[in-house]
C-alpha cells in the first residue's frame, strides 16, 4: 500500500466512497484559506468538533491518518483526504480570503488544540452575510 497516492484510491474505490467522505464535501467542510497579503495558503478540513491540516493527496493531522495509514498501513487514506480530493475534482473546496494573522492563528490553533476558534468565529461570520 502506497498512502501517498490518495487521487488513484479515490477513483478505485469511488462506488465505496465513505459516507462521511460524501456528507463533508456536500456540507463544504474542505476549506483553502487564502491569506489575502501575502498569498499563502492551507487546507483544513473542518470536522464537528476538530479541525485537521490537509496537504490533499499527502497528509491529514488526524489520529486515524498516523495510526492507519502511516503505522498500521492498514488503510490507503483517511476520510478528510478522500472528501478533501472529491472536493477538489467537483470544485466543492470552500475558498476563506484572510488576513495573515487569521491564517497564523488558526495554524497555531489548529497544531495546538486541534480546534480553531479563530476559524470557526470567520466561517460562522461569512455565513451571516
Amino acid at each position: 500500500m502506497n498512502y501517498r497516492n490518495v487521487e488513484k484510491y479515490v477513483t478505485s474505490v469511488s462506488s465505496e466512497i465513505p459516507e462521511r467522505a460524501l456528507e463533508a464535501v456536500r456540507e463544504k467542510r474542505v476549506l483553502l484559506l487564502v491569506s489575502e497579503s501575502s498569498k499563502r495558503s492551507m487546507y483544513v478540513f473542518k470536522s464537528r468538533d476538530r479541525d485537521y491540516l490537509i496537504i490533499p493527496g499527502i497528509l491529514c493531522t488526524c489520529k486515524d491518518y498516523e495510526f492507519n495509514v502511516v503505522f498500521r498501513k492498514n488503510k490507503l487514506a483517511c476520510y478528510h483526504l478522500i472528501a478533501a480530493e472529491l472536493a477538489i475534482r467537483r470544485g466543492g473546496v470552500r475558498i476563506i480570503r484572510i488576513s495573515d494573522e487569521e491564517l497564523d492563528s488558526i495554524l497555531y490553533e489548529v497544531i495546538y488544540d486541534g480546534f480553531s476558534k479563530t476559524l470557526r468565529r470567520i466561517v460562522a461570520s461569512r455565513k451571516s452575510k
